[in-house]
């Protein structure tokens, strides 16, 4: 869906049979997808040709991730975590700013259950990142709920003003 709306998604997996599904998913649909290196060059190009690039990232690396997605020029970060988004005390967070997310965190504002998201976003909120949504990889369709819809299902982190 996200390749016939014009996206040019850059998935990054955890493992070798993460990508083969994702791979086999996206042949079956009629796209193209290909296993790519951190190269910021090469993934643009693929992407400009309508590819889906999938990268494998064993190990967490939210800066690398952050750092690549500037590079490349990705507009909406999205990544999937094991909470419905972000939350404080009062329950979830549908959107926020960078910085009122910094502040938050420098509080401890939020729940830190998934701390390696809490790392991703800290980072894609401090280097600037467009747009961030954190969602619920287990819910699904979450990124088809999330970008193609106007409420969204988990949390946005954005400088765009609110509708």
């Amino acid at each position: 869906l996200c390749l016939d709306a014009g996206l040019k998604p850059l998935v990054i997996v955890p493992d070798a049979e993460a990508a083969q599904i994702i791979a086999e998913h996206t042949r079956a649909h009629g796209h193209f997808s290909t296993m790519v290196a951190p190269d910021p060059l090469s993934i643009g190009t693929l992407l400009d040709r309508g590819h889906l690039c999938i990268l494998v990232r064993e190990a967490s690396a939210p800066d690398a991730t952050v750092d690549l997605a500037l590079k490349v020029g990705i507009g909406k970060l999205v990544a999937l975590g094991t909470e419905h988004g972000l939350r404080d005390s009062h329950g979830f967070v549908q959107r926020l700013s960078p910085e009122t997310l910094l502040a938050g965190l420098d509080r401890g504002r939020f729940d830190e259950s998934d701390p390696d998201l809490i790392v991703l976003a800290r980072h894609a909120a401090m280097r600037g990142i467009p747009a961030l949504h954190i969602l619920d990889a287990r819910l699904p369709h979450a990124v088809v709920g999330e970008l193609f819809t106007d409420q969204g299902v988990g949390t946005l982190v954005t400088r765009q003003a609110l509708p």
